[in-house]
């Protein structure tokens, strides 16, 4: 007997990782996709433009990984990783790897342990990256030190809360990020948010721009 129940476990598990390896999968083609579209619309495809696909595709990419790495650590039968470890090492990646790393100061705040699905965790994971390189990049085009704020937090109602802020300029005039029709980072946070039923808020200022993401 107690083999019996061994086994339906171990059988559940490897089931349940097959799915989860699955919907990775098909997250990474997505995000292909979205990256060979925007490259058709491209008149001229330089190098160095070509550089900087690939390198967003592997920062992206490297994000689902390291889902893996977390779940392999934990009882696979309970496939659930902390939130906020995730979303902080997602953020402190992305600011450790570019130029600009000393110029912009991270604020995390995650009052409480989050754990969540994986499901859940590599598509939240995929938006704060998309949003803390956009920070970087674009927040302040003047060179100056910047402030970005990334936050999480687990509502009454159970759903779960994730915030980017940064102090910078704001979105372009006349830019709406609903659409995201002319940036591969904006189409690709709605597609994320869409596949989790989540609502995405934005806050555009002058004094910066503030992202929530809120999933049910």
């Amino acid at each position: 007997m107690l083999s019996l129940v061994q086994n339906s476990f171990a059988s559940d598990a490897y089931t349940e990782a097959n799915h989860r390896i699955a919907n990775h999968l098909s997250i990474v083609a997505s995000i292909l996709r979205l990256e060979q579209e925007a490259v058709l619309r491209t008149p001229t495809l330089t190098p160095e433009r070509a550089y900087a696909v690939l390198e967003e595709c592997g920062r992206r990419i490297e994000a689902i990984a390291r889902i893996h790495q977390l779940l392999s650590q934990r009882d696979p039968l309970r496939p659930s990783v902390e939130l906020g470890e995730y979303l902080r090492e997602t953020a402190e990646n992305i600011l450790s790897g570019v130029s600009a790393f000393g110029r912009n100061r991270l604020r995390f705040v995650c009052p409480e342990p989050l754990p969540t699905r994986a499901e859940d965790a590599v598509p939240l994971g995929l938006i704060v990256g998309e949003l803390v390189t956009n920070a970087v990049k674009y927040a302040h085009p003047s060179g100056v030190r910047g402030a970005i704020c990334v936050s999480c937090q687990r509502e009454a109602d159970g759903a779960t809360v994730v915030a980017v802020c940064d102090d910078g300029v704001g979105l372009p005039e006349g830019f709406d990020p609903h659409s995201g029709r002319d940036s591969v980072g904006f189409r690709l946070i709605l597609a994320l948010a869409q596949r989790m039923r989540a609502k995405v808020e934005f806050e555009n200022s002058c004094l910066g721009l503030s992202v929530t993401i809120r999933v049910p």
